[in-house]
């Protein structure tokens, strides 16, 4: 596996934002209005991006040997690292998603009532909150390459 480059980030995160603000533009010709956020996608979002934090604070300090304990075993590291790898791209696919909705609202009505103004701040909440899922798994994947030891005998 090679780290996440921001190249491997940005094509979903283009991808998704085009196709999401494709997409909602579409139906806000054909209906008249842009879709609602919802709210529970704001929690959902959030509640990922507070576990994904949670598991970077959590397997950090093991990955870093103390006397008393041991080192986290290579195969414990790799899962970890497929998650981080995973969330990343996630939070780049939530982050352009959200963030083509907002952009398509603005367009559409450029928040002219209160729930035009309550669509475009879930839409913000959830944009950042692919931003943290982003950078934290990020993070996370670096946090745990596996460096192999040194010889100090050489």
């Amino acid at each position: 596996m090679t780290r996440t480059s921001w190249r491997d980030l940005l094509g979903p995160w283009v991808i998704s934002f085009g196709g999401t603000l494709a997409g909602v533009r579409l139906l806000a010709a054909w209906t008249g209005s842009v879709p609602n956020v919802p709210i529970a996608a704001v929690f959902s979002v959030w509640a990922l991006a507070i576990a994904l934090v949670v598991t970077a604070l959590s397997v950090g300090p093991r990955l870093r040997p103390s006397p008393g304990r041991g080192p986290m075993d290579a195969l414990r590291a790799g899962r970890v690292v497929a998650i981080a790898m995973a969330s990343s791209r996630t939070g780049a696919v939530v982050a352009g998603f959200f963030l083509g909705w907002l952009v398509a609202g603005l367009l559409a009505d450029a928040l002219s009532s209160p729930y035009a103004r309550e669509r475009a701040l879930h839409a913000v909440l959830c944009c950042l909150g692919g931003v943290v899922i982003l950078i934290t798994g990020a993070v996370l994947e670096r946090l745990c390459i596996v460096r192999p030891p040194r010889d100090d005998d050489a």
